[in-house]
């Protein structure tokens, strides 16, 4: 007997599927939040048939409902109804991100098409593809959605390249106008076949249901890729001096090295309230001044949004930029900044657009100036340390594989996932409270212009000495940094703006002061969670973030 999840808030409809379904098991929900209810507490379903308005994006709690499913039950089969055929752009989006198996259309269908259209998809839902090939058919998509992104920025890269190199030929001989001509109408051709491409690789990915069917899809992907690959239309042309970040991968100019040499101790230009940046970005105010950037307010005049604008030192700050993007461009969370664009200017300075944070500094709290409940203070704690939970890796099963790796034990396996756990895993390394800011949403960690990834080799010690471990003379980064950072900040926010050394200098020799000669009153959980979180050897502090994040919700479930 099959498992089948109904949502629909009309009960006479979730009554009819009963009837008509009673061979099976059938839940039904009349509404999302208890169909999400009930997807955290049972057992798998083989079918959810959900009746959601999803004719615009708007439907967020349609959308958490579908996220939940894909990632605890990805072998449930989902069928969707809705009352009018969703925009091509949903629809898109309900089968590439959500991996949606079927859209039902009730408008200009009686109940009883209704009803047979209804079983014949429940049918083919409980007949459908083995949970292997559904998680195949997902990645698929994925590498297909990932594909299509990066061949998509190329094709609008060489289309605006292609575009200059025909206005500056304007003015040359009918030669060289000639040359500029063919080589955009050959991009146009090529984006035209891609466009192709794309609804074909869409419509195949689309209806596999079977092994042949998903062969057939991996074969055209394949395909296509080869077809796309190293195929630039566009070669002598000046790099894209901006790419957007949304999900692709990035590649910036590179600027000339005797550029970046000249341009050292050069500040970035000051910019006033009601400047236009870049022809699109109209500066709303200096949010603050630092020793790599300045960091603006602005409208962004294109998608009427406001931003953050980083504008870092001209040529020099080259690789600030690149660090900082090629940290965030792979983390998505909530207590993370987001970051959107990043370029150059004509001007040549380097620049970063991100979420604008409508928030607070900590610094003040973090000094003693201003305070907060110890339960707030543990919140902001928790905040980071989730965001590092996120893109900190399993240092435990790094080591582990890094040591059979030394040995010569990894299998292929292991040595992709030792490779993906390297790729993947970032250290902040400046965890202070100016990169804090503290929102009605939470706390968000910002500037990631010196991050490094777990393992590469340490060249500087930059960062923030009070927030610096004593044990920090590594050879390679690990996550020990940004944890003992944490420690450090929640042992301010708990003790009115002390540090746990003397003259704010954390020594390998030295000890935590204990927090409760500071405050009396402090319990001994939170006090003796500090004094670890501190502790000048890295062997005697938490290992993970997770370790350490599990810890801290102990103590505040006591607070």
């Amino acid at each position: 007997m099959a498992r089948i999840l109904h949502v629909d808030d009309d009960e006479s409809w979730r009554q009819i599927i009963k009837r008509r379904l009673g061979d099976h098991q059938i839940d039904s929900a009349e509404s999302l939040q208890q169909a999400i209810g009930l997807l955290q507490t049972e057992s798998p379903y083989d079918v959810a048939l959900v009746d959601l308005n999803l004719a615009t994006d708007s439907d967020r709690q349609g959308g958490d409902l579908l996220d939940l499913m894909q990632i605890r039950y990805p072998s449930t089969r989902r069928i969707l109804v809705t009352g009018s055929p969703p925009a091509g752009s949903v629809r898109k989006n309900l089968f590439e991100r959500y991996d949606v198996d079927e859209i039902i259309i009730k408008r200009d269908m009686d109940l009883p098409d209704l009803r047979r259209v209804v079983e014949e998809a429940v049918a083919r839902g409980l007949a459908g593809p083995s949970q292997s090939l559904r998680l195949d058919r997902s990645t698929l998509r994925q590498r297909f959605r990932d594909w299509q992104k990066a061949q998509s920025d190329l094709l609008k890269n060489e289309i605006r390249v292609a575009g200059e190199h025909v206005h500056d030929a304007e003015k040359a001989s009918g030669q060289s106008r000639q040359r500029a001509q063919t080589t955009m109408e050959a991009v146009k051709q090529k984006e035209a076949e891609f466009k192709l491409t794309c609804a074909r690789l869409h419509r195949l990915l689309e209806d596999i249901d079977d092994e042949d069917q998903f062969n057939a899809a991996l074969a055209a992907l394949n395909a296509a890729e080869d077809n796309f690959a190293g195929h630039h239309t566009v070669h002598t042309m000046r790099e894209p001096a901006a790419v957007p970040l949304a999900g692709g991968s990035l590649s910036l100019p590179e600027p000339d090295p005797a550029e970046v040499r000249s341009s050292k101790g050069t500040k970035a230009a000051d910019y006033a309230i009601g400047d236009i940046f870049d022809d699109r970005f109209e500066i709303l105010d200096l949010l603050g001044q630092g020793g790599l950037s300045n960091v603006y307010r602005v409208l962004d005049e294109v998608e009427d949004e406001e931003r953050a604008l980083k504008l870092f030192y001209s040529a020099a700050g080259y690789q600030a930029v690149r660090r900082e993007i090629g940290a965030l461009r792979k983390i998505h969370h909530p207590n993370v900044v987001e970051v959107f664009w990043a370029g150059r200017t004509g001007a040549g300075e380097w620049y970063l657009i991100t979420e604008f944070i409508d928030g607070e500094s900590l610094h003040d709290f973090a000094v003693g100036k201003r305070h907060l409940r110890d339960r707030e203070a543990v919140d902001v704690a928790l905040d980071l340390l989730a965001a590092l939970v996120a893109f900190h890796p399993d240092s435990a099963r790094l080591e582990q594989l890094d040591a059979q790796r030394r040995n010569g034990d990894l299998s292929e396996a292991e040595l992709n996932e030792w490779t993906e756990l390297k790729d993947k895993g970032l250290v902040h390394r400046d965890i202070k409270p100016l990169n804090v800011l503290l929102t009605r949403s939470g706390a968000k960690l910002l500037d990631f212009n010196i991050a490094s990834r777990v393992g590469d080799p340490v060249y500087t010690h930059s960062g923030t000495p009070p927030y610096q471990p004593p044990d920090a003379g590594l050879t390679r980064w690990d996550v020990s940094t940004d944890l003992f950072a944490v420690g450090v900040l929640l042992y301010q926010l708990i003790c009115n703006g002390h540090h746990p050394y003397p003259n704010a200098m954390p020594i390998a020799a030295g000890l935590v002061i204990d927090p409760r000669t500071i405050r009396s009153d402090l319990g001994p959980d939170l006090a003796e969670f500090l004094i670890k979180a501190c502790a000048p050897t890295r062997a005697d502090r938490f290992s993970t973030a997770a370790e350490m994040q599990l810890a801290l919700r102990n103590v505040r479930s006591y607070l």
